[in-house]
């Protein structure tokens, strides 16, 4: 419901990813990691990367054998 109402808030959408990652649906939780690391990009032009967003994302990589672009995104971060 959270993300109907607030569609281009970042942390919204990085909780529900971060969920997918929980309940070992890390697939489902890529999408909505890359899409919150942009939305908050988005709205904050200048601003450094949320590490923690990026950590979600390297974890949701990670575990679906992405391990090369995992790695990229926790230097990231």
């Amino acid at each position: 419901m959270a993300k109907e109402e607030l569609p281009n808030e970042g942390s919204v959408t990085d909780t529900l990813g971060w969920i997918h990652v929980k309940r070992d649906s890390s697939r489902l939780a890529v999408p909505y990691l890359e899409e919150a690391i942009s939305l908050h990009k988005t709205s904050n032009p200048g601003e450094p990367a949320n590490a923690e967003m990026l950590y979600h994302l390297a974890k949701a990589l990670s575990n679906t054998g992405e391990a090369v672009r995992a790695k990229e995104t926790l230097n990231e971060a």
